[in-house]
């Protein structure tokens, strides 16, 4: 017995995100200030270095500040080699309609909820004595507003990725479920006329 998979329908509501906006849209704003991003933490990796020079290791101050910008560097240099290739996968993915290049972007965004949301289990827990009041709910606001928006970042990422594994899916003419690149067309001779 075959279930019968229903057609590929673009403007199902689940693949518009905000103010009426498709999902492939959203994806790609949030790609582009994600690009953005990436290139503010590229010019802060290299200032960062350039101040290298400038601190003076044998003084106690410059010690640190030395030691506080080694670490700096190093965490923003891995920071860029992981990252420029997830976000280039993310824009291919996005331009070419290709779900598989999502996942990196998909897998990070969980790695980065899971570890916002432990990061943040102490500020529940803290021992709220040690800090005024306004200021422990103005983090635990900060923090709820944090995994709010990394979850409907993710939300975004995953419905762009089901819209383009369904309309890459989705069943074309009488071929049934086959992709368009596993199409097969045969050329058959033109006939000519025979005067």
């Amino acid at each position: 017995m075959s279930q019968v998979q229903p057609r590929f329908d673009p403007d199902y509501p689940n693949y518009i995100c905000c103010c009426c906006c498709h999902v492939t849209t959203g994806a790609k704003i949030l790609a582009f200030l994600s690009t953005i991003g990436a290139v503010l933490y590229a010019i802060a990796f290299f200032y960062g270095i350039s101040l290298l020079g400038e601190v003076d290791p044998q003084t106690d101050k410059g010690y640190i500040a030395y030691i506080l910008l080694e670490f700096m560097g190093i965490g923003l240099g891995i920071g860029l080699i992981i990252g420029t290739p997830i976000l280039g996968c993310l824009w291919y993915g996005l331009i070419k309609e290709r779900e598989g290049f999502l996942i990196p972007t998909l897998v990070c965004s969980v790695i980065s909820l899971v570890v916002t949301c432990v990061y943040g289990c102490p500020i529940i827990f803290h021992d709220r004595s040690l800090v005024a009041e306004d200021y422990y709910v103005e983090i635990l606001f900060g923090w709820l507003c944090s995994i709010a928006l990394q979850y409907w970042y993710f939300n975004i990422y995953k419905n762009a990725y089901d819209y383009i594994k369904h309309k890459r899916w989705s069943p074309l003419d009488d071929f049934g479920h086959v992709r368009q690149s596993e199409k097969e067309y045969i050329a058959e001779p033109k006939e000519t006329a025979e005067a």
